[in-house]
């Protein structure tokens, strides 16, 4: 994109992130959704669902402080900042978070950070999926913008097919079974660590992966409807852990398991950095970068919760 110094009024030209790592497939459907941002029909449509001023650009900014949200909004004009959208093909809870307690103080505007999301968020691809797809139908657009959409089309199914097929259980690769973490609970649980796939039954804790480079821990839930409930997982060797907040496992677990559940927030705050407290969080899963001394510490605690968040009774 190439503006005119007079043009150019917020000095956009040189806050726009170019390096997108086209290997993702959130990255290829960003790069898709900013060139439709030209067409106004889209743009305006997009801006209106997400409850932002409908006049407003937007693009993918460099970083903002240490962080980079996927696109930012702001007025033509007068180069005011109204907000900023984070893409994923799932969803990011952790993430969205930090941009919210990073940016609403910062800005000073409450509710500045917007999710589009595979499925769900403030926007789900699917709705755009599906108000590209009637645009199409309706048959009114010249040739360019047409492939534009039906290119922005395509990424969005093949991605929501992707993480469909992603989404079912696989057993645990022999890469994430060498994982540390694996490692402390496979030596700390023994057989009560089960890598089989099928269903978790009161007292199992239930192993397998979302993919090569994945790792779920689950155990039986009355509530949920595939009856099990992720207590922590690893996406994509990531070195955070995603841990299951409080609300998440009252939510999904039975009364009797209060006690457990109050144990568990216990323990993730001592072997998570510092503020690890997924006591408070009304998010599902909360990613904590884990001190491994401090689980080789607590191992033997960490192993107790997680046994007794497994029972039935």
């Amino acid at each position: 994109m190439v503006l005119k110094d007079d043009e150019d009024k917020g000095g956009i030209s040189e806050r726009i992130f170019v390096n997108e790592d086209l290997s993702r497939p959130e990255n290829r459907i960003n790069v898709a959704l900013f060139g439709l941002m030209a067409q106004d029909w889209f743009r305006t449509w997009l801006l209106f669902s997400l409850g932002m001023p409908e006049n407003a650009i937007v693009f993918p900014p460099t970083n903002v402080g240490a962080q980079r949200p996927d696109f930012t909004i702001e007025d033509p004009d007068t180069g005011e900042t109204f907000g900023w959208i984070e893409v994923e093909v799932g969803s990011d809870e952790g993430q969205l978070r930090r941009y919210a307690e990073s940016f609403e103080e910062e800005f000073g505007r409450e509710g500045c950070v917007k999710s589009i999301w595979g499925r769900g968020g403030d926007l789900s691809l699917v709705c755009i999926s599906s108000r590209l797809k009637s645009k199409l139908d309706a048959g009114t657009l010249a040739p360019q913008p047409g492939l534009s959409v039906r290119l922005l089309h395509k990424l969005i199914e093949q991605a929501l097919g992707e993480a469909a097929s992603t989404s079912r259980p696989v057993p645990v690769s022999e890469q994430m079974k060498d994982h540390w973490l694996v490692q402390a609970l496979k030596n700390r649980l023994g057989d009560r660590l089960d890598f089989d796939l099928k269903p978790a039954v009161p007292g199992c804790l239930k192993a397998n992966a979302r993919g090569e480079r994945g790792f779920s821990l689950r155990v039986y839930s009355p509530n949920a409807s595939g009856r099990e409930v992720s207590v922590l997982s690893i996406r994509g060797g990531a070195e955070e852990v995603r841990f299951a907040s409080r609300a998440h496992l009252v939510r999904y677990l039975a009364d009797h398991r209060a006690e457990a559940i109050s144990a568990w927030c216990n323990i993730v705050q001592k072997i998570g950095e510092k503020g690890s407290n997924i006591g408070v969080m009304s998010v599902t899963q909360v990613p904590i970068r884990v001190r491994e001394p401090a689980l080789d510490e607590h191992e033997a605690e960490f192993a107790e919760c997680l046994v007794a968040l497994s029972r039935q009774a």
